[in-house]
């Protein structure tokens, strides 16, 4: 009971489940001791270690041994199966971190994608030379792969070509712009070993008209073959995380910093479930920086040697090299890793160098257009090797005898680092006690001893510090906080602008206004927008405590809910947002070519739109982040801890769940019992869905989709069929459509396109879905005031769809404005049942 990741059990629940049981006659029940006394077995076969780490900033605090969840994913068949392994070329679409530039173009291949394997055995490593055949008519040449990755489920190599120097004992790259290649695995034939053979050159004549080039390239890659010992060696990408929440149900604060991971191989829909949300390490007093401090030691360690693991798939032991690929977290969180001054300095942007600082800006209307073109444009880029350099500077001042300087100078480039300034505050306490030691000798001994004195005792000290005393997130190769921390929309647009302007709007109304306000948002229609009936009242009496879930739906609501509520130019802002929105919130995107400018164009327009509102709006930076656009469990486990050592607590409480969870993934028929498979967070494992359960007028049902359709058309009625007429059916995407609302289809060739629900039509006898008849709607130009489309039904014009062809359910708004719709009307309200 106590590996539930949903649920937390004390031991009073527990008895009172063994009474219960024992009342239904189960016998044979463990104590609850017993209980307690199985977990160190359940921890030695599938569990992690936990470790007591003394940190450098003087805190102790607990880290689980993360590599070794690692290796059990590998070997876990329900997680292993979803895992990708290669960057992944997919063209201009962009779903899957794995198909980003980062991972392909930036990342050391001999990290991301060290090495390939072929049908044959052989191993081709990157930076290490094969032979394979270059164009269609079959052309032998040496090669040098730079990068694997995949294509249309295919490996392919970025290859540059290489020849032989004159004395045979090494390759030269041809540096010419047609000596670099893309070539599939299944061109290469021989590896660098093989190459090595006397016969080679006899067996596979090799060209020597290439052009000359100064580097040459010693082979075989030793490092990756070192460590892979033979066997496949890929990646082991992670995305990380870290957040300060509240240690009690309640929400009373009691702050916890806790640092998580999930790996970034996995698909969207799989990394993003709890299941594969994985623990590190947790502590309410040792700050993120000095937790970071275990994880990036056994990163490196990790780096160097890698780590043999049991591939369930591959059926073998391979060995694998962890990296960071992103960082996640609020602004606050991304600064501090980015070691930068934060939201608050001159220089607030953790991405660029943005700055809010009046020096050398005109005076009057010029300095306030100059400071809204540097808000509204991305500064220089800001990156790991220039804040070292800050820091390094900001150390020799303090070791010069001035660590009082150091704020100064974080405050002059927006370099500031957390876990550096407790050295820093040290250095500044041990330099003011000796001024005080001096200032009460006499003159004649502390006249020119004083700045040398105070110097040496500053330089002991540094001696008696660790040898590092920046923050460490700096030393994790292939990653930069500052370019590495995407920008996080929940904080940066629902929980920024859209909790800061819907506060302005509801502190402009009068009580006839709120009135007016709270009857439209209990009015709307919101059908398609995956939320409830909503409560006027919550949202407008309680604007000021309401949560990223409610600015989610008041993002989607408010062009039709404030339309004449508010000023002309606060309504465009809104207008304008609201067109930006869906692109920021993009699942995938189809044409980054063409997405690309739109979304900066939207970008534009809403900060235009701000500006034309009000330029004080600038004074948060949160705005400025989105020129970047373009280029509840572990609360759980510290209420039941112990308190006197709560990190080590709920590190071990994380190691038995991941104990239990990797043994019971193991257990296919497991997944059978629904009730134990939402505890244990593992919905969304399972091949079934719920897409195709209806709704019909009389109570819930379902219907097997394998049996619904005949070759994609509606299914003919049988001889004596009665046709049910459903209100409701769940979507492949989880949307609802509801009879008479709306919904996206595509019917076979025909570009998507928009219709109204008018029948949902399923065979009684057999549960079989017949089809969905919707009547045909014309998208027509866009609606003022509210900037959105209009669309039409044409009853006449009417469609049987299949299930495939729907694609989503949409909201659809009444046009209020335009026909003069007042809130006039009454609803029935029912109060217990």
């Amino acid at each position: 009971m106590g590996g539930f990741l949903r649920s937390c059990f004390s031991e009073k629940e527990l008895n009172a489940t063994r009474w219960y049981a024992k009342k239904n006659g189960v016998g044979g029940q463990p104590s609850i001791r017993q209980v307690k006394n199985h977990c160190p077995d359940i921890l030695n076969v599938a569990g992690v270690s936990t470790t007591l780490i003394d940190g450098k900033l003087g805190n102790v605090f607990a880290i689980n041994d993360w590599l070794k969840i690692i290796e059990h994913e590998f070997g876990n068949p329900l997680v292993r199966k979803h895992l990708h392994l290669y960057p992944e070329d997919t063209g201009c679409r962009l779903e899957e971190a794995r198909q980003a530039a980062k991972w392909k173009e930036e990342v050391d291949s001999n990290v991301s994608s060290p090495m390939a394997r072929a049908e044959n055995g052989r191993d081709y490593y990157v930076e290490e030379a094969a032979l394979a055949n270059i164009d269609p008519d079959g052309t032998v040449a040496p090669v040098m792969p730079m990068c694997w990755f995949t294509r249309h489920g295919v490996l392919w190599a970025v290859v540059h070509r290489l020849r032989i120097t004159q004395n045979h004992d090494a390759y030269v790259i041809d540096g010419t712009p047609t000596g670099c290649l893309e070539l599939p695995l299944t061109a290469f034939f021989l590896t660098a070993e093989d190459l090595g053979e006397p016969d080679c050159q006899r067996r596979y004549p090799i060209r020597h008209d290439w052009c000359r080039s100064e580097s040459l390239v010693s082979t075989p890659n030793q490092s990756v073959a070192g460590q892979s010992s033979g066997r496949a060696c890929p990646f082991g990408s992670l995305w990380t995380y870290c957040d300060d929440t509240s240690g009690n149900v309640s929400k009373k604060w009691n702050k916890h910093n806790s640092v998580l991971f999930t790996l970034a191989g996995l698909p969207r829909e799989y990394s993003q479930m709890l299941y594969n949300v994985h623990f590190m390490a947790t502590s309410n007093i040792a700050p993120p920086l000095e937790m970071m401090e275990a994880v990036t030691d056994m990163l490196r360690d990790a780096r160097k040697d890698g780590i043999r693991v049991w591939d369930c798939e591959l059926k073998e032991y391979i060995r694998i090299i962890p990296w960071i690929l992103a960082f996640q977290g609020d602004n606050p969180m991304s600064s501090e890793f980015a070691s930068h001054i934060g939201m608050q300095g001159n220089y607030f942007c953790r991405v660029c160098n943005a700055t809010s600082s009046k020096k050398n800006r005109a005076p009057g209307n010029a300095g306030e257009i100059d400071r809204l073109k540097d808000f509204m444009t991305a500064g220089a880029p800001r990156s790991k090797e220039a804040t070292i350099a800050d820091l390094e500077s900001q150390l020799q001042r303090a070791m010069n005898g001035a660590p009082s300087a150091v704020a100064d100078m974080a405050t002059g480039t927006g370099s500031k680092d957390k876990y550096f300034q407790h050295f820093i505050d040290k250095l500044q306490a041990t330099s003011n006690k000796l001024k005080e030691q001096q200032r009460d000798q006499p003159a004649e001994h502390r006249a020119m001893s004083k700045a040398a004195e105070v110097k040496l005792m500053l330089e002991k000290l540094r001696d008696e510090m660790p040898e590092n005393i920046f923050n460490p997130v700096l030393s994790i190769l292939d990653f930069d906080a500052n370019s590495d921390s995407p920008v996080e929309i929940l904080h940066v647009v629902l929980l920024g602008v859209v909790k800061y302007w819907w506060r302005d709007a509801v502190s402009r109304q009068t009580s006839k206004g709120k009135d007016e306000l709270r009857t439209r948002l209990s009015s709307i229609d919101i059908a398609g927008l995956d939320c409830s009936r909503l409560r006027g009242n919550m949202y407008v009496q309680y604007a000021g405590s309401l949560v990223g879930r409610d600015f989610r739906v008041i993002l989607q609501v408010a062009p039709v809910v404030l339309h004449g509520l508010i000023p002309t130019a606060h309504y465009n802002g809104w207008v304008a947002l609201c067109k930006l929105a869906p692109l920021m919130f993009q699942p995938a995107i189809e044409d980054l070519a063409v997405y690309t400018p739109k979304l900066r164009d939207a970008v534009f327009d809403f900060l235009a739109a701000t500006a034309l509102w009000n330029t004080q709006w600038f004074n948060k930076p949160k705005f400025h982040l989105f020129v970047h656009l373009v280029p509840h469990i572990r609360r759980l486990r510290s209420v039941h801890s112990s308190k006197h050592a709560p990190s080590m607590d709920i590190g071990r409480s994380f190691a038995h769940l991941h104990a239990i969870r990797h043994l019971v993934s193991g257990g296919f028929a497991l997944l059978d019992d629904e009730e134990f498979v939402k505890f244990m967070s593992m919905t969304g494992l399972k091949e079934e869905s719920r897409a195709g359960y209806y709704t019909p007028l009389h109570g819930p049902c379902a219907w097997e989709e394998t049996a619904a359709f005949q070759n994609g058309t509606p299914s003919p009625l049988g001889p004596d069929a009665a046709v049910l007429r459903c209100r409701t059916l769940v979507l492949n995407g989880g949307d609802l459509a509801y009879l008479g609302k709306y919904v996206v289809y595509q019917n076979r060739l025909d570009p998507p396109a928009v219709g109204r629900v008018e029948e949902i039509l399923v065979e009684e006898n057999t549960s079989r879905l017949l089809g969905v008849l919707v009547s045909q709607c014309v998208i027509g130009p866009v609606i003022l005031p509210y900037c959105l489309p209009s669309c039409k039904v044409d009853a006449t014009k009417c469609l049987l769809l299949v299930f495939q062809e729907l694609l989503c359910a949409i909201n659809v708004a009444h046009n209020c404005a335009g026909n003069g719709c007042k809130t006039t009307a009454t609803r029935q309200l029912v109060q217990e049942r």
